[in-house]
């Protein structure tokens, strides 16, 4: 994404109301004001709400990553090789949003769960001890089982936290949008369809694909409860749901491809890959998405929301990652195009 700083609007304002205090104070020779006043207002370009990363880049880690696990050949192979090794439990660890998110919001709340994870260590010291003596039980088997786990998961928790996460300007609900491709292999970080679209993208790139672009999808019946009255602004209080994907030209022909896709664990390689090549009866390219609704075969169940996506983005080009830099641009995104309009704009027919 763009290297750019995002103001909210009260703190844009109080920047505006002090830069011609500035001015003023240097004009009647108060040199002294002047600088006291930039340097108040500074911080307010520190904790902008924003974060510095380039979605999509191709970096020497991206190149590195391609190489070291030879994604290569025609582009079906190259598509197929990236689905699989971005699904390798080994190579990228699944994050708890949820807990992260605590802690952007209140930085001491880590502590607290450094010492659960202390406290589980210590247990399962114990367990090993008692392991190298006698069999244990069914009980303390489960139980070293489920420690070792949590360990795991809640060491990697804390390391993305205060490797990657703790130092991007930003607030808890614009977590899902914070990690680029190549962060995502540095950190060994797996998230959601957001994370897993910027990471395939960059690995794509990086391994030969010369047309690939990033698309988002809105829950359509979501965007009716934003949208009851288009030309009007969407329902602040209503969240929308989607799903990031990626468009790629393959071997010459244009395809959807989920980047997040649930049977990609599948030893079955008719079910391990979701790549579209048709919608509706259509062949896709890019200039036919826009606004078209999507019916994932693999969401079409009871149980998964968004089984109907509008797709409300398309990237121009292999490195357009159409500016979704927080939740508030993704949600404009869905109910206009735009990631900076909320006026409701999608005319969705009754046959979509």
């Amino acid at each position: 994404m763009k290297n750019q700083i995002f103001f909210p609007s009260v703190k844009t304002k109080v920047f505006r109301c002090f830069f011609p205090l500035c001015l003023d104070g240097w004009d009647k020779g108060g040199k002294m004001r002047w600088i006291f006043i930039l340097l108040a207002s500074f911080p307010l370009i520190l904790f902008g709400e924003g974060y510095k990363a380039d979605s999509l880049e191709v970096t020497e880690t991206v190149e590195q990553f391609v190489r070291d696990h030879k994604i290569m050949g025609s582009d079906l192979q190259i598509v197929h090789k990236i689905i699989e090794v971005t699904h390798d439990d080994f190579l990228f660890i699944k994050i708890d949003r949820s807990e992260l998110k605590k802690w952007i919001r209140d930085p001491a709340l880590i502590e607290a769960y450094k010492k659960s994870l202390v406290s589980k260590k210590s247990r399962l010291e114990q367990l090993n001890r008692l392991r190298s003596e006698k069999i244990l039980s069914d009980d303390e088997h489960k139980e070293r089982k489920t420690l070792l786990k949590q360990i795991f998961f809640e060491e990697h928790n804390i390391r993305a936290y205060q490797n990657l996460i703790r130092h991007k300007n930003m607030v808890a609900q614009d977590l899902a949008f914070v990690v680029s491709g190549s962060e995502a292999i540095e950190h060994r970080i797996r998230d959601g369809c957001t994370t897993m679209a910027h990471l395939f993208i960059a690995l794509a790139k990086a391994a030969g694909l010369q047309d690939v672009r990033f698309v988002i999808g809105a829950n359509v019946s979501e965007f009716k409860k934003a949208c009851p009255q288009l030309g009007e602004p969407r329902k602040e209080d209503v969240e929308i749901d989607g799903h990031m994907l990626a468009l790629a030209k393959i071997d010459g022909q244009w395809a959807l491809v989920n980047c997040t896709h649930l049977e990609a664990y599948s030893t079955d390689e008719k079910f391990r890959y979701e790549i579209l090549y048709e919608l509706d009866g259509q062949t896709i390219s890019p200039e036919m998405l826009r606004g078209r609704v999507l019916r994932l075969p693999s969401y079409q169940r009871e149980d998964f929301p968004p089984s109907e996506l509008l797709i409300v983005g398309v990237g121009t080009d292999k490195n357009d990652d159409l500016d979704v830099e927080n939740h508030k641009a993704l949600m404009n995104l869905s109910v206009s195009g735009s990631p900076d309009s909320p006026v409701c704009t999608w005319n969705l027919t009754e046959k979509q």
